[in-house]
């Protein structure tokens, strides 16, 4: 203990930005069969196609054994770039050619070389109240400083975007990137409306800062036609897109694809050189069959209907178990609902009293870069069993009821 003692005191000063999730120390509680989670954002196991894996992996074992487990190129397979290209273009509306993509090691890979190669020390970047921690983690571990914008059930307030941007350049601080995350939101679950990406596009181009955008759930539509990107819109090469493919197909696998301006690109593809060389080959051609083989399109449809079945029992649960008065987020897609409980209740003990009963889910605060959100909380739809998700929607109804007057 003492020789880990004095090790300790070597650490890089930007150890100290980093912090624990606690989604991750509840996700390990979870994992005790007794706890029902409502609060990993994982996609459920049963939903990973597994029959195909395996035969795919057979497949390359026998066809292409040396090439898949050998190093890679640091943009990605060339071949899986060119098939992204065309079908981000015709599913998303994206143009853009192979070398404006580079497959990236999962989302927040991607967000760490973004923000590796565009934040400096003590430049403002904006986020979303409330926002997931990944995107927030990579900003603060290069030194960035996050201020928060307010949202609602449209997404982000654009106009106070340019309102916090404004007062920023008042003070001489100048905004550098905005992490943003339009569909299907995390934490909220809600979808920025069309009117406002075009407006935050001229609000990014006015004040020329870069767009991240974070498309995680972007696939999983249970309400019409998902929303084109942020990137479909964009005419200047601002918006840098990180589309994972976690959900719509497995995380063990870790890929994404980071789709920019060429030039941003290249930058990135030299940064990722010193990080993890190479984005994971044999997942990359596991995708590509996927892909290639119709599977990814069909898989989204089996997507939709598993998911979309278990978000309208969770809010139909909510509705029937949680106390008249307790606002919640009525999402399209994705895989989260955002409870808002009245001022003064604490989430964080509304949570220590749950778990006692068994059930996990996760306190809003998390989310708030401010320190707010104290009254908030967020429950998931995907990984829970169907059968016990009613009981736990129940469990903690009954909890609020004692605490709402």
């Amino acid at each position: 203990m003492e020789e880990k003692t004095r090790v300790s005191r070597l650490f890089a000063e930007r150890t100290g930005r980093m912090s624990s999730s606690i989604i991750r120390e509840l996700c390990k509680l979870a994992v005790r069969g007794e706890v029902v989670s409502l609060a990993g954002g994982w996609p459920n196991s049963d939903a990973f196609p597994y029959a195909f894996t395996a035969k795919a992996i057979r497949k390359y074992m026998k066809e292409k054994k040396g090439e898949v487990l050998q190093y890679g190129t640091s943009d990605g397979v060339k071949e899986l770039r060119e098939w992204l290209a065309g079908w981000l273009k015709e599913k998303e509306g994206i143009e853009t050619e192979p070398d404006g993509i580079m497959i990236s090691a999962g989302a927040q890979n991607g967000m760490d070389l973004c923000c590796r190669v565009f934040v400096n020390e003590g430049e403002v970047c904006l986020v979303e109240l409330p926002t997931y921690f990944g995107g927030v983690g990579s900003i603060r571990f290069y030194g960035g400083v996050p201020v928060g914008v307010k949202t609602d059930d449209e997404g982000v307030v654009v106009d106070e975007v340019e309102r916090v941007v404004e007062k920023l350049a008042g003070e001489g601080k100048r905004v550098k990137l905005m992490y943003i995350q339009p569909n299907y939101h995390n934490p909220l679950g809600v979808t920025l409306s069309e009117k406002r990406r075009e407006k935050l596009l001229e609000v990014a181009r006015k004040f020329d800062f870069v767009l991240m955008e974070d498309n995680p759930y972007g696939d999983l539509c249970y309400d019409g036609m998902p929303s084109k990107p942020l990137k479909s819109m964009d005419r200047d090469g601002r918006v840098v897109y990180i589309k994972s493919f976690a959900k719509v197909f497995s995380p063990g696998i870790r890929l994404a694809a980071v789709v920019a301006h060429p030039e941003v690109v290249a930058k990135m593809v030299v940064a990722r050189q010193f990080v993890d060389c190479c984005p994971p080959t044999l997942s990359q051609y596991l995708f590509l069959e996927f892909c290639r083989s119709g599977m990814l399109e069909r898989h989204i449809v089996k997507l939709r209907k598993f998911y979309g079945k278990r978000m309208k029992k969770m809010i139909e649960h909510i509705e029937k178990y949680f106390p008249q008065g307790i606002k919640f987020t009525r999402p399209r897609g994705g895989f989260f609902v955002f409870v808002y409980l009245p001022d003064g209740l604490d989430a964080d003990a509304i949570l220590e009293e749950s778990m006692k009963g068994n059930v996990a889910f996760v306190p809003g605060k998390q989310f708030f870069v401010d320190g707010s959100g104290s009254n908030t909380l967020r429950l998931s739809f995907s990984q829970a069993p169907e059968e016990k998700m009613e009981e736990a929607i129940r469990s903690i109804g009954e909890i609020l009821a004692k605490k709402v007057k």
